[in-house]
């Protein structure tokens, strides 16, 4: 079966935009009242158990990542008796899963104090007891209720399925949860966390039977099949541990050390930056199945080109988004949360510098995961973990006494060594070895002139948003939507004159132009 590849794409984008945006703006002013009624160390203990709970999720060891794989064999071949054998082995897993997950995360109540610096900084109404038990209940909600259900309809390429159910259960939730903060309740408001995402998960059980009533939960995977899942599992496990040792673990050392307030700051700053990535998430999931049907079909070197385009396009969006970042996040944070809430300039070019180096290999990563290169990648994720970790640790030993936004960069930046020298070289070089089997070179080169562009933009600027709104005695709302206008117009221009005259740019164009005639 041939999968209608660029409408499918296309689909799946607009609505997964629309998904992603409202779940910005419901958040977002969720996330508002709730600094403004109750204190930001509220969302320091959010960010922390969340970060926890990730950790415990790697029991889900990358099956549905690894079934998703082999069902795009089955989508290809509309072979429907092995899609409804891998269904029922995930969804079995998925129960295994969600019962390990509890017993692990029930283990770790005693051990929670120990991860907040100062215990006396919570909230005397707060018990982080209570409020953890209702996170681990939100996360293990997916695996008993479910949640299985997300990869028939990720195989078939139809995340806008998947979109839609979340955008309307975001809009209802989001509501409720108004009236219920008007009670300046937080329980209440933590509880139907996991009322929802069981919701969500029903609606999504309910959608995959109606668009795919003869895939079922049935029938049992081949030895063949069970064999190569086990592999790809052991491989998709190591980067789960790497990823969750790079990201998580950052978020509960900062805890740990430097306390829930610069947690509770520093997530301010990550939830937007989560945010717009949940907009360029979309793009690349939504073209996973597809690429993935391509690569079946197609040549090495018509993928090779499509990466290559693929990645020009992509890296000029998050240019985009960087120099955003850099000249709009404390104009915005001083509207939003006040002078308070505003990280030194320093932090915030290495939390720019993390959002660019974490996202710009994105492409071919997609590539990487639709090729189903895991067991050759297995050790790539968790040594960049581990080297995430140790240089967490040592940096805020080094830098605390400096002062705890020092520590900060020490964290982020240890994030941005493993991904420059572990985990985006590792990611070519297995995936141009297992499969492209030429042109690395011209890729690290490709990926070299977008930062460098990118980095010189922001430097040449800088004297554009450091003295003109003063000068001219630009202030609040104003000063961020004359820098926002800025920023697109400025990179936008700079990059079709740099970029005018190559190959990449020209295909690009070509492929949008023909896409917008359709």
């Amino acid at each position: 079966m041939i999968l209608e590849r660029t409408n499918n794409t296309k689909r799946n984008i607009i609505w997964g935009w629309i998904n992603k945006f409202l779940k910005i703006i419901c958040p977002f002013i969720i996330r508002t009242i709730i600094i403004k009624k109750f204190g930001v160390q509220y969302l320091g203990l959010n960010s922390l158990f969340t970060s926890v709970l990730s950790m415990l999720s790697l029991a889900e060891m990358g099956f549905d990542s690894a079934v998703v794989f082999i069902m795009y064999k089955g989508v290809a071949e509309n072979n429907e008796q092995q899609l409804s054998a891998l269904l029922l082995f995930l969804k079995k897993v998925y129960y295994v899963v969600g019962t390990v997950v509890l017993i692990v995360g029930c283990i770790c109540i005693p051990f929670l104090k120990y991860l907040i610096k100062d215990i006396n900084s919570v909230p005397a109404d707060m018990n982080i007891y209570i409020i953890y038990m209702v996170f681990l209940a939100n996360t293990i909600s997916s695996y008993y209720f479910g949640g299985y259900c997300n990869s028939i309809i990720n195989a078939y390429q139809r995340c806008d399925i998947i979109s839609n159910i979340s955008s309307v259960v975001s809009i209802v939730s989001f509501l409720i949860q108004l009236i219920i903060l008007q009670m300046n309740n937080y329980y209440y408001y933590i509880i139907s966390l996991p009322i929802f995402t069981i919701i969500t998960n029903l609606l999504t059980v309910y959608q995959s039977r109606k668009l795919f009533p003869n895939i079922k939960p049935k029938g049992e995977i081949s030895h063949e099949e069970k064999k190569e899942l086990i592999k790809l599992v052991r491989g998709t496990f190591m980067a789960k541990l790497g990823g969750v040792l790079s990201v998580s673990l950052d978020n509960v050392v900062a805890s740990a050390f430097l306390g829930l307030t610069v947690l509770a700051y520093y997530s301010n700053y990550s939830y937007i930056i989560t945010a717009i990535q949940g907009f360029l998430v979309v793009i690349y999931t939504s073209m996973q199945a597809g690429i993935g049907n391509s690569i079946i079909l197609d040549s090495k070197e018509k993928n090779y080109q499509n990466m290559c385009m693929f990645t020009f396009m992509f890296n000029w969006i998050i240019g985009i988004c960087t120099i955003c970042f850099m000249y709009l996040f404390q104009p915005f944070m001083q509207l939003w949360i006040g002078p308070e809430g505003i990280l030194p300039n320093i932090v915030l070019v290495f939390i720019c510098l993390n959002f660019y180096f974490s996202i710009n290999d994105a492409i071919l990563g997609t590539y990487k995961a639709a090729l189903g290169i895991w067991w050759e990648d297995r050790y790539r994720c968790i040594l960049a973990g581990i080297v995430n970790l140790i240089l967490n640790i040592g940096a805020v030993f080094l830098l605390r006494s400096y002062g705890e936004y020092y520590a900060l960069i020490g964290i982020v930046g240890s994030t941005i060594v493993a991904q420059l020298f572990i985990l985006t070289p590792w990611a070519a070089i297995v995936t141009f070895k297992g499969y492209f089997e030429h042109g690395l070179i011209k890729y690290y080169l490709q990926l070299f002139t977008y930062f460098a562009v990118t980095a010189a933009l922001i430097i040449l600027c800088y004297p554009i948003f450091a003295k003109v709104p003063m000068a001219l005695g630009i202030k609040g709302i104003l000063n961020f939507l004359i820098r926002l206008v800025i920023c697109i117009v400025v990179t936008n221009v700079v990059y079709v004159i740099i970029y005018r005259n190559t190959n990449n740019y020209k295909k690009a164009k070509e492929f949008v132009l023909t896409k917008l005639r359709r």
